[in-house]
């Protein structure tokens, strides 16, 4: 099956399976044991997925997902029947199947099939994310020091591109359409918290659809080209809405709320200020007076990821400035 997995089309096929089983056992577990709902665990789920690829890319090894992805799903299972929960597939279902994430499945589905045949064509994209991302896929990791493809730009931070040579690497091969589809696709991961509260008839179902997905469709580079941008206001918003809605916060919360703050950071360059803005927001809306909260240390996380990127860009020499001087 691994030998499958990791080097034919069947094996393309099955990766997409493991994933939607992962992502789709895994949320359900967490929405379960912390009483939320899969809209609003999911983009947790996949932000500490997203920093898990992003340790991976130090050393080239982002195809070990894959294993890692099997073995949790493997050991939740497991978990699950020796605790004797035999009920636990049926409570999965129940979250699963709830209209909220019928309609980000539908939004999902019908988006990444109709995106999937595009091409490149943006001169942002030709010029460093497009050919960034293809390296990242190549490599499947970062490259090494002084040998970065894109002659500028190269301290851009990489959290987009992972994605999308995550999601080629589970169809099977590179494709620029995948590109637009991954970009699409974690949009709508990072804006499913607005679906926690619809209500379960089929009428505002459909409504919700065809407004998400008018949305998706003609707003502000969303479906343009792959530039970061968008993608860090979708989780900046999905981090003030988890704020709002969860009032009482306890070491979930918290450690959720700093991996997210934390591939905010790995988006785009000003992501740090974001962050720092998000957690302004977070404190101020806990209590009225500012008191330090021993939970406060998870928002050291996005410092962390901040500083190992630009660590990183200075001893491997990808840095904006240092190419800029050259050209000049």
């Amino acid at each position: 099956t691994l030998i499958f997995c990791f080097h034919n089309k069947i094996g393309a096929n099955m990766l997409v399976i493991i994933y939607l089983l992962f992502f789709g056992i895994l949320s359900a577990n967490v929405a379960l044991k912390y009483k939320k709902e899969v809209v609003e665990i999911l983009p947790v789920v996949f932000s500490a997925f997203v920093v898990c690829l992003y340790i991976l890319a130090f050393f080239n090894r982002m195809w070990f997902m894959d294993m890692i992805a099997i073995v949790v799903t493997t050991s939740i299972i497991i978990i699950q029947y020796r605790e004797k929960r035999f009920d636990f597939f049926k409570e999965w279902l129940n979250k699963l199947f709830k209209p909220s994430v019928l309609v980000f499945l539908s939004v999902a589905v019908v988006g990444v099939i109709l995106l999937s045949d595009r091409g490149i064509w943006s001169n942002d994209d030709m010029a460093f994310w497009a050919i960034d991302t293809k390296t990242i896929f190549s490599l499947q990791g970062f490259s090494q020091p002084n040998l970065q493809t894109v002659p500028e730009y190269g301290d851009y931070p990489p959290v987009s591109q992972i994605i999308e040579s995550w999601l080629m690497h589970i169809a099977g091969g590179f494709d620029e359409g995948l590109m637009l589809s991954a970009y699409f696709l974690a949009m709508q991961i990072y804006t499913a918290p607005i679906l926690k509260n619809m209500p379960s008839k089929i009428i505002p179902s459909l409504m919700a659809f065809v407004w998400l997905f008018f949305i998706y469709s003609i707003g502000p580079n969303v479906l343009f080209d792959l530039s970061a941008d968008i993608l860090m206001g979708a989780i900046y918003g999905c981090i003030l809405m988890l704020t709002l809605y969860w009032k009482k916060k306890s070491l979930f919360e918290y450690a959720s709320l700093g991996i997210m703050l934390s591939v905010i950071v790995l988006t785009k360059s000003v992501g740090i200020q974001w962050a720092l803005f998000a957690i302004i927001f977070i404190v101020i809306m806990e209590q009225p007076v500012l008191k330090f909260n021993k939970y406060h240390l998870f928002f050291v996380a996005p410092i962390a990821s901040w500083i190992s990127w630009n660590i990183f860009c200075r001893t491997s020499g990808r840095t904006t400035y240092l190419t800029e001087v050259l050209k000049s």
